[in-house]
């Protein structure tokens, strides 16, 4: 499993904690819009 977000590491981080990250969208669908992404790799989230 290939993780999308690999390049995490260029991208400015906004907020953090133990079990996840937010950064802003390179793409926002509204200004102010922040990705919120699990630490934590799942094949799924049923």
């Amino acid at each position: 499993m290939t993780c999308p977000f690999g390049h995490i590491k260029t991208l400015t981080i906004e907020l953090e904690n133990e079990l996840a990250l937010a950064f802003f969208d390179k793409y926002p669908v509204q200004k102010g819009h922040l990705l919120i992404i699990p630490k934590q790799h799942v094949e799924c989230f049923r």
